[in-house]
């Protein structure tokens, strides 16, 4: 794996976790506006599982649902 300019590839490890994620119902909510996670936002939770990496972001509903994600709030 290649980063540049600390950009993380979208590789095969995180596409092989992404369709899981996309089946699941996953709510989250900004600035008071309560949604679903959108498909981009899932590959960046694969990626984050993929590579055993902490997602940086605040607080959020489906962070208990998504097993073995790893979650620092701001």
């Amino acid at each position: 794996m290649q980063i540049h300019q600390g950009v993380v590839p979208f590789d095969e490890a995180a596409a092989d976790i992404w369709p899981t994620l996309m089946e699941m119902d996953l709510q989250c909510g900004i600035e008071g506006k309560a949604g679903t996670l959108g498909a981009p936002s899932r590959m960046v939770v694969a990626t984050a599982l993929a590579r055993d990496a902490v997602l940086v972001e605040g607080a959020q509903p489906y962070h208990s649902l998504v097993p073995g994600l790893q979650v620092q709030g701001f």
